[in-house]
């Protein structure tokens, strides 16, 4: 495929950083967290960590201490630091690089976001430059973005308190995955219609 036709027209812009209205109940960002292009994987992050490269163990999550243990984000005693919990699920606007990173109303996908990205939209494989596997993600309004194939955290978090939620794929499926939240992973940011 010729790596000119996926180059986008974008109109709309907020701080900055362009965005398409694919029909959806938010809008989203035309690149991932610190990539340069569409098509690039940006920067990974441990989930509810705003520094990147930080890498994949508890040693470097400032989130948990041990293995399945954690200061914050916890519903469940068995997961809370001294057995307390502090119920919240959703990432708070400072442990989300979105927000911390692009500002403004920026934010990180929630669970039904990315499961609305994933069930409204025409999702076509592409493959650039013989190397880097991608999707055109297609609304049902005829606006599209695209998405390299890499692993996207939401903001929510797992019933099961080491986990959260993310995109993932399986045999180049997109799905929707939950995986350790100490584990490095792209982000591609959301913008609420009402907040621009």
């Amino acid at each position: 495929m010729n790596f000119s036709n996926l180059l986008l027209r974008f109109s709309n812009a907020f701080n900055r950083h362009p965005y398409v209205d694919l029909g959806l109940s938010v809008y989203w960002a035309t690149m991932n967290v610190g990539a340069r292009f569409d098509y690039e994987y940006g920067d990974v992050f441990q989930w509810g960590e705003i520094r990147s490269g930080k890498g994949t163990t508890y040693k470097f999550y400032t989130e948990g201490y041990g293995n399945n243990y954690y200061t914050r984000y916890t519903t469940s005693r068995n997961n809370a630091k001294n057995n307390k919990p502090d119920y919240q699920s959703t990432l708070l606007p400072q442990d989300d690089v979105a927000h911390q990173y692009m500002s403004g109303s920026w934010r990180m996908p929630t669970i039904d976001e990315m499961e609305e990205l994933l069930a409204r939209c025409h999702w076509q494989a592409l493959l650039i430059n013989r190397t880097i596997r991608a999707y055109r993600i297609t609304g049902q309004n005829g606006n599209s973005i695209l998405l390299p194939q890499v692993a996207l955290w939401t903001s929510s978090l797992h019933e099961y308190n080491h986990l959260a939620y993310c995109l993932n794929f399986n045999a180049h499926t997109p799905r929707i995955d939950s995986q350790d939240r100490k584990n490095g992973f792209s982000i591609r940011a959301v913008l609420p219609q009402n907040q621009r």
